[in-house]
């Protein structure tokens, strides 16, 4: 049905000035979703696209039929902006990912909205829920799947992409209603439902929907089960062991070397020190290794290490607790390539399946896999390389007349540090702390009184 000129010129200027509220209501989320996988450009460019359109309608003097107007998709942008304001701790928006089906059928999904930091996916429909209802109860077009099914492919996509080694928790938002028959087969499966609800078909034809509201969630942790020793069980890879143990991190970034490599390597230590924020996250952990890790740390260890890089690897093994090797399903599911290694998707598939972080320098692996729709439970970190044999002539980056005190290492030997002014200042870096702060156990997690123990 074809509507007037000046219908279509007022509803046009109606949805025009919708557009521009949700930009800038977009605007408003900007410093939650502008990041790598936020979709904050995805949104905007959506939205836009939506004003493109009608501004290409009311260009022409051609009629407009009122379902051109009708399917513009402002509405569903709409209750996906609203979703995103109110859900609480979003993180991203129109988040694709990917998962196997039962028959192990590759998929892929968008999740509209994730909130309460990647623990909630959210489902938002704006379909009217007499609509919604119809297509539940007799099905809609041949290949259309109704609102039980789309969750239920959530539900699947949700278990093989788990936050802090738990599913999230899936949720939809009917932004215009929805009937109790559907709530209730929603609620049978576990899903939590926002949006009005009508007792029935025959009330969602009559009546008109209040907007959804949103509860504040739940406090939960999705934190891996402690070990029987009651410590968190953390998974180092191969470059977290070598960066602990490197001569690098413990005072050789003053030297200079041939390869350009390890020279920005050292640069890097000098800018930004490996070793405290490190041990500050290691501390109170259980520390495991699985058994591939460890005998590629060996034998990159027999190959290029310095005595004493390879009198702190032995401390360091002192340490730790080597596991068995075990790859999680998602690991498995990985194809290996020049980026995805077999032995990588062996470290970070046992972490994966004891519910450990890994930690990790391995960025490549990381972004490979992610790429593939496995994300790994990982601590990123600098890389650091064994360089005590590759040492030239030390650089003059501090004053040997300085007197210097030492930092207690975990994991390895003591560091050499200046002191100046009632501070301390890694030899050749950039970093400060109080010495108030190192002695008492802030920087070094067993504190001074340990410094002068030997294993």
């Amino acid at each position: 049905m074809e509507i007037s000129k000046e219908e279509k010129q007022n509803r046009i200027i109606q949805l025009l000035t919708k557009a521009d509220e949700l930009l800038q209501r977009v605007e408003a989320l900007k410093e939650h979703l502008d990041h790598s996988e936020g979709g904050y450009s995805k949104l905007v460019s959506k939205i836009q696209a939506e004003k493109s359109f009608l501004e290409s309608l009311a260009a022409t003097d051609e009629p407009v039929k009122e379902n051109s107007l009708r399917s513009t998709n402002l509405i569903h942008l709409e209750a996906l902006t609203y979703t995103a304001e109110h859900i609480g701790n979003v993180t991203s928006v129109i988040s694709p990912l990917k998962f196997l089906t039962r028959d192990q059928d590759k998929i892929n999904i968008v999740v509209d909205v994730i909130g309460h930091n990647g623990k909630a996916w959210i489902k938002v429909t704006a379909r009217k829920a007499e609509a919604l209802h119809r297509t539940w109860e007799d099905g809609g077009d041949y290949g259309d799947h109704d609102i039980v099914q789309q969750v239920q492919f959530y539900q699947l996509a949700s278990e093989q992409n788990p936050i802090e080694f738990a599913p999230p928790k899936v949720h939809v938002v009917f932004y215009n209603g929805v009937t109790q028959d559907i709530v209730d087969e929603l609620s049978e499966l576990g899903v939590t439902v926002h949006g009005h609800i009508f007792k029935d078909l025959e009330e969602s034809k009559r009546g008109r929907p209040s907007l959804p509201v949103f509860p504040l969630p739940e406090v939960t942790t999705g934190l891996p089960p402690s070990v029987p020793s009651g410590k968190t069980p953390v998974n180092m890879d191969v470059t977290t062991l070598i960066a602990l143990v490197s001569e690098l991190s413990h005072g050789g970034h003053v030297y200079s070397f041939k390869e350009s490599y390890i020279e920005d390597l050292a640069r890097q230590e000098r800018a930004t020190p490996f070793l405290v924020p490190m041990e500050t996250y290691l501390a109170d952990k259980d520390l495991i290794v699985c058994e591939t890790a460890l005998k590629d740390f060996k034998n990159i260890l027999s190959t290029i290490a310095g005595p004493n890089e390879l009198a702190r690897a032995k401390k360091l093994l002192n340490r730790v607790r080597v596991v068995p090797d075990q790859l999680s399903k998602r690991s498995e599911s990985l194809t290996e390539s020049n980026r995805i290694k077999r032995n990588s998707k062996i470290t970070f598939g046992t972490g994966d399946a004891l519910g450990a972080v890994t930690t990790t320098g391995n960025v490549s692996f990381i972004k490979a896999a992610k790429r593939k729709g496995v994300k790994f439970e990982v601590y990123l970190h600098q890389s650091r390389a064994l360089t005590e044999k590759k040492q030239q002539n030390p650089e003059k980056v501090y004053n040997p007349q300085v007197p210097t005190n030492r930092i207690c290492s975990l994991y390895a030997d003591t560091i050499d540090v200046e002191i100046t002014e009632g501070k301390e200042s890694r030899l050749g870096g950039h970093i400060s702390v109080d010495l108030h702060d190192a002695y008492s156990g802030k920087h070094s997690p067993k504190g001074k009184e340990n410094c002068d123990k030997t294993d």
